[in-house]
């Protein structure tokens, strides 16, 4: 049986796009999960090993990454690994050098 794939540009699936938010990461648990872009590795993110941060809550509610969403490293040796937020509970906030799409 053959997968029929459809292709389409991020921006007919986007609502938003956006830069994340920017902190200092902490490996106390002070706060949400702060994704980074050494976390991403193509089509995975291993949340075992992302840190935290403090994050206010007016930044919590317009950085929180949801199930549906894009993140794509924008800057250093992972630009354009991507990965797709899956996981209900798992999503956390994402690092200012990621590209946020999320979807429509």
């Amino acid at each position: 049986m053959h997968k029929l794939i459809i292709t389409k540009n991020l921006r007919e699936i986007s609502t938003d796009v956006s830069y994340g938010y920017t902190a200092s990461a902490k490996e106390d648990k002070v706060g949400p999960k702060f994704l980074r872009i050494t976390d991403i590795v193509p089509q995975i993110i291993g949340w075992n090993s992302v840190p935290y941060c403090e994050i206010e809550l007016e930044e919590k509610k317009k950085n929180r990454l949801k199930i549906g969403d894009i993140v794509i490293a924008r800057t250093g040796a992972n630009t354009g690994a991507n990965a797709t937020i899956k996981k209900e509970g798992s999503a956390g906030y994402d690092v200012s050098s990621t590209l946020k799409f999320a979807e429509s």
